[in-house]
């Protein structure tokens, strides 16, 4: 590993390659997140300090209704991604006045869908999704009888989300309505998260269920290692 860095810094091509990316990155960085905070302020989303904001996110609803907080990286480009070759646009979606979107601060969205009908959908501090996870508040139509899919939007079954402290969402998770997730949790890649899971756990599948406990919590449940 050491000789390869050394090869790396001794060849030309690759050190002017490096500077021109850095160059391009630094400089595109600072037009969205400049593009970003216009965007906030004319629709009336509040927007935080410190922000990093890579590629076109998508920002719809009320005023009011959306709330980012400080030091948060906004990712919507492959370019960006650690390891996503095709990424969506991190996009935040409300649909009425009640609806609310919180991200709160140190949080990482990377092609993250957030969707939030009626209900509230609340990320703590330090939450990190990988590429290409889905959050949502409502099944958006009425599941049962099937005739009344099309004309029953099925409002009251909406329910709130909340994603605790530095919880991390492995890529393509979807996360449905009514889930809590505990502080310091793991979702691993792919989950369908259709129920709430406890602090300090690693939950995996579909539907994704606790795998093992960190921690205290190992000691105290029988399902630790």
């Amino acid at each position: 590993m050491i000789d390869a860095i050394r090869r790396n810094i001794n060849n030309p091509r690759y050190l002017v390659g490096r500077l021109l990316e850095i160059i391009r990155t630094s400089v595109m960085t600072a037009v969205y997140v400049a593009t970003f905070r216009l965007r906030c302020l004319v629709q009336g989303f509040r927007c935080g300090g410190r922000l990093d904001v890579y590629g076109w996110a998508i920002l719809r609803g009320p005023a009011g209704t959306i709330e980012i907080g400080n030091e948060i990286a906004i990712i919507s480009s492959p370019w960006r991604s650690s390891a996503a070759s095709v990424m969506g646009s991190v996009r935040l979606r409300t649909f009425t006045r009640e609806a609310r979107i919180i991200i709160e601060d140190g949080c990482g969205l990377n092609g993250t869908s957030f969707t939030a009908r009626t209900k509230r959908i609340h990320v703590k501090r330090n939450v990190m999704f990988a590429p290409d996870c889905m959050v949502v508040d409502s099944d958006f139509h009425e599941p049962w009888p099937p005739e009344a899919r099309k004309t029953n939007p099925g409002f009251e079954r909406d329910a709130d989300v909340t994603i605790g402290e530095n919880v991390w969402i492995g890529a393509r998770c979807i996360i449905l309505k009514g889930v809590i997730i505990g502080d310091n949790t793991l979702v691993a890649a792919g989950s369908v998260v259709t129920r709430s899971l406890p602090p300090n756990c690693l939950a995996a599948g579909n539907p994704a269920r606790v795998i093992k406990f960190y921690g205290e919590s190992k000691a105290q449940n029988p399902l630790s290692d």
